[in-house]
């Protein structure tokens, strides 16, 4: 999805996004919020808190301009 990001354009549709990214997107919010509920997970919208683990760990990987 970053590569496709990347290219500019028009914006992508969502069919892109169910596709590739909603199943695995849900799972690991589920997850979150089973780990909070038993106090192992910081507390947060688990949405939030996966898009900003995800984009800690994305960067690492990104190549500056």
């Amino acid at each position: 999805m970053s590569h496709e990001g990347s290219k500019g354009g028009p914006p992508h549709e969502l069919r892109l996004v169910d596709a590739y990214v909603r199943h695995f997107f849900d799972e690991l919010t589920e997850l979150i919020r089973a780990a909070q509920k038993e106090g192992r997970f910081v507390a947060g919208d688990p949405h939030h808190l996966l898009y900003i683990f995800v984009g800690a760990v994305t960067r690492l990987f990104m190549p500056g301009a």
